[in-house]
């Protein structure tokens, strides 16, 4: 499990990403290496970038890639906070209120089976009541739902509507699902150089699902030029954040020896660690966003294939 970042430790690693930004590579390298021997996952994949292009130290990619792989094997403090707080949730407090958040969370638990089995129908009512109100959140629910006609009947072009009302809105989320959308010409032309776009956009914000379909992109040279240790950071970053399809990703790299040394027990403990995370959550990885790459064509060591991420 990764440690948690205290309040100096979070300073100092804003600094290293603000030496960065300004190229003073020798304060972000002395910064990311300290942060990283106390296990920061964040830190290392910082560090592993420093590593991969000579910046403030030697090129080294037999290090960046040690710590793309530890950062990408240390199991994310942020998911299982969140996978708590998801099991805390209850169907029949949240019902009792008229709050527009608790209605949105409980269509979440509609939607996602929490505290009851799953209704899709109920769940796209309630989203279509608060997308109406101009929430966005609901809009990216709604829209997830019309793309995969859970509860409703299958429209893509809806969903591309509501994707985009959400994000011209400031939703992280819906931006990576509308790339998704030009990625694979789901309810508008096929577009990689947009949906490319709206994927870095979304992974300056640090969506996760954003950082793991750049990833792909560029693993695979889709809208982009194809470069594997770009393709290994932005799967590290997004495992970090507890993304299995990022460690899928990039457990398929390994296990191949794709751009980078093979290495066949670390591809099968990021396997393994996939797998138990989409156990702890009931098979679900809970965002309604849709993902990319290794996972929509291949099982994980349970037999499941996952064709997108909620």
């Amino acid at each position: 499990m990764s440690m948690p970042v205290f309040g100096a430790q979070q300073q100092d690693l804003a600094n290293a990403e603000k030496a960065i930004e300004d190229k003073d590579y020798g304060v972000a390298f002395k910064l990311l290496e300290a942060l990283s021997k106390k296990g920061l996952p964040e830190a290392e994949c910082k560090l592993a970038y420093l590593y991969d292009r000579g910046f403030g130290t030697n090129v080294d990619h037999k290090q960046a890639v040690r710590l793309y792989v530890k950062a990408a094997t240390t199991e994310s403090e942020k998911e299982l906070k969140a996978l708590r707080e998801t099991r805390t949730l209850s169907r029949k407090r949240l019902a009792e209120s008229t709050d527009i958040e608790d209605q949105y969370r409980l269509a979440y638990c509609y939607q996602m089976g929490i505290d009851g089995p799953q209704n899709y129908e109920q769940a796209a009512r309630l989203y279509e009541q608060l997308a109406n109100k101009g929430m966005p959140e609901a809009m990216n629910n709604l829209g997830f739902l019309y793309q995969h006609g859970f509860g409703v009947k299958q429209d893509e072009a809806r969903a591309f509507e509501l994707y985009k009302e959400a994000a011209d809105r400031g939703l992280t989320k819906a931006l990576t699902n509308l790339g998704f959308l030009y990625y694979s010409g789901l309810g508008v032309q096929t577009n990689l150089n947009k949906a490319r776009d709206l994927f870095e956009k979304a992974a300056q914000a640090k969506d996760p699902t954003a950082l793991s379909n750049l990833g792909w992109m560029y693993l695979k040279g889709e809208g982009v030029k194809p470069d594997p240790f770009r393709a290994m950071e932005m799967f590290a970053q997004a495992a970090t954040q507890g993304r299995p399809v990022a460690r899928l990703n990039l457990g398929y790299m390994l296990e191949y020896g794709i751009g980078v040394p093979r290495d066949v027990e670390q591809s099968a403990k990021l396997y393994e660690m996939a797998t138990e995370e989409l156990t702890r959550s009931a098979g679900e990885d809970r965002t309604s966003e849709n993902a990319i790459g290794f996972t929509c064509q291949r099982g994980v060591a349970t037999g499941k294939v996952m064709a997108h991420n909620r």
